[in-house]
């Protein structure tokens, strides 16, 4: 699994950040199928005064979070056409 962020409109915003946690753990295989999906934990450290004085750059944060994807690459399967993951329904939480 590949995080693939969606951050240009505050790239210098975020200072640094680490995939804490894969979440694999719901995903099985059923014979050839991929049943689950990802919940990745993935740490940011923001740039506090930028984040917290800027009203628009906290949306366009949360609509980087949730465009973002987690690219899902089977060797020997799929290497040059990966799987996407995409929250586009939402589901994505922010924790602070």
């Amino acid at each position: 699994m590949r995080f693939v962020p969606a951050f240009e409109d505050v790239e210098d915003m975020i200072l640094d950040w680490i995939l804490i946690d894969h979440g694999l753990g719901n995903m099985s295989f059923d014979g050839d199928k991929l049943v689950g999906y990802p919940m990745p934990i993935i740490e940011f450290t923001l740039d506090e005064a930028c984040f917290l004085e800027n009203t628009e750059a906290k949306t366009h944060f949360l609509h980087g979070v949730w465009e973002s994807a987690y690219a899902f690459v089977l060797p020997g399967v799929n290497d040059n056409d990966p799987y996407y993951f995409e929250d586009h329904n939402g589901y994505t939480k922010i924790l602070e």
